[in-house]
């Protein structure tokens, strides 16, 4: 047993490279790739929104619950693509872009809040998972200690840190889209579908009020923000992000609409959801509940959903202390939510109550502060780029163009000045409006964006090529300078 628990403390320590960091000099693993985190916003997030949204959304929009749920899709998608759009910009995993603009006193405050935001936002669905493993899995009431084995899965979750949920992210492919087609394919024939049409049909303001009321079911652009701390984005990341995002928004309205077909009036008092919409199949009176099998599978990916915001809370908090000891927060955090579900359950709809108030806490972590840092690190990396374009025409990468002429030619002056430039640019343009060179910009009597920059570059490479030809004349072949203009080889 002593020898158990020896290894168990020191399997931090084997898992140094997995961990979150923010050390400039210190290697930033890639924890989770391009791949995962598409499977992870398509397949591993919609089985959230399955379980109460739908009985919520129902409760305050009625037949018009595919509204709100619209609007938060649009904008958490927006959200997510700024996000990604801000890596490829950076070149570097979020945690470490932070810590080298703002200090590692910022990446400390980063982790530090989102690890209590993620504690916060992660007690409701804690308390609705155990109500739905009591109601869908046992006929009869179960002991006050049934629910406790879910928290050895939760600590062994949290132990195994981002990569668990990399390979979570590739299982859910399976564990969602199998019963999530085959629940959609025994509901849709009992579905009435005219009871959702017109979408925005309701009054605005029970629309507003759905919206404002389900923002805890649908804060998920936080929950990429861990994801993007150990992650480096590479070219076309950010639109595979955003299409997988959006594709599962598509399945989560698709259910919505079967749901509400299904019910209607009634729906807003059917609790969890896809366990209940598929038991009108007319097959199940002689092959019996089949269905049941289905939502199994969902249920497994439902577990690891209700872990995910104990293992990012356990990563940050770890991160935020420079340790790679995983297993004391993980121990302390799911002993103290044994305690909290155990004494805390009988006041569920009092909970519910101030999470629905609660939600301008879930804007300003999931939309407010993203953009924030979006604005931030984006306005600071032009800054440090500066506003002009290589010299030569085939890098459009942006640079300082007085530096690398320094660092290229220590002796010579800058560039042309700006009134020649400004009359080689015009010079150059009548000539291209005089032989009509339509593919060098000129273009239905305008000027096209490309066509500005082909323009500046040949003016640079014109002024480049004056400097060096006046260097030349100055300097021999053998790097001496003349002398009375005869001078060198």
């Amino acid at each position: 047993m002593k020898t158990f628990f020896k290894n168990l403390f020191a399997r931090g320590a084997n898992e140094r490279n997995t961990q979150l960091t923010f050390r400039k000099n210190a290697p930033t693993a890639a924890q989770v790739n391009a791949r995962q985190i598409c499977f992870f916003a398509a397949f591993f997030l919609p089985v959230s929104k399955m379980l109460e949204a739908p009985a919520r959304l129902s409760k305050f929009a009625a037949g018009d619950l595919l509204a709100p749920a619209i609007l938060h899709f649009l904008l958490q998608g927006a959200v997510i693509w700024a996000i990604a759009f801000l890596l490829s910009k950076l070149d570097k995993p979020l945690l470490s872009a932070i810590a080298e603009r703002f200090g590692e006193w910022a990446a400390r405050l980063f982790c530090f809040l989102y690890a209590t935001y993620f504690l916060f936002c992660a007690l409701l669905p804690l308390l609705d998972m155990e109500k739905f493993v009591y109601a869908a899995f046992y006929d009869t009431a179960p002991t006050n200690f049934t629910f406790a084995p879910f928290f050895l899965l939760c600590g062994y979750f949290c132990l195994k840190g981002l990569k668990a949920l990399g390979r979570a992210a590739d299982l859910s492919v399976f564990l969602f889209l199998v019963p999530f087609l085959a629940i959609i394919l025994m509901s849709v024939g009992q579905t009435d579908f005219s009871a959702v049409l017109p979408v925005f049909g309701e009054p605005i303001r029970n629309v507003g009020n759905a919206f404002l009321k389900s923002a805890p079911h649908f804060s998920d652009a936080a929950l990429f923000l861990p994801l993007f701390c150990g992650y480096r984005y590479k070219k076309g990341d950010a639109k595979k992000i955003t299409l997988s995002y959006l594709g599962g928004a598509l399945a989560v309205l698709l259910f919505l609409a079967v749901f509400f077909g299904l019910y209607t009036s009634l729906a807003p008092r059917e609790h969890y959801a896809f366990i209940k919409i598929a038991q009108f199949f007319p097959a199940l009176n002689v092959l019996g509940r089949i269905d049941l099998l289905f939502v199994y599978l969902l249920t497994v990916l439902l577990f690891f959903n209700a872990c995910l915001p104990f293992l990012y809370s356990t990563e940050l908090f770890t991160a935020g202390m420079d340790t790679n000891k995983r297993v004391l927060p993980s121990l302390i955090l799911n002993v103290a939510l044994f305690f909290f579900v155990l004494y805390c359950n009988r006041f569920y709809n009092a909970f519910y109550a101030f999470y629905e108030r609660a939600f301008p806490v879930f804007w300003v972590f999931s939309i407010l502060l993203p953009l924030c840092l979006f604005l931030l690190l984006l306005r600071k990396k032009r800054q440090n780029d500066g506003g002009r374009y290589a010299l030569n025409g085939k890098n459009r990468k942006k640079t300082n163009k007085k530096k690398e002429m320094k660092h290229a030619y220590p002796k010579c002056r800058p560039l042309l000045s700006r009134r020649r430039r400004t009359t080689a640019f015009f010079v150059y343009f009548q000539r291209l409006r005089a032989f009509g060179h339509a593919k060098n910009g000129y273009r239905h009597g305008g000027w096209d964006r490309q066509g500005r920059r082909r323009i500046y570059r040949n003016v640079a490479n014109c002024a480049t090529y004056a400097v060096r030809s006046k260097r030349r004349r100055k300097i021999g072949a053998d790097g001496q300078p003349r002398q009375n203009g005869c001078g060198g080889v």
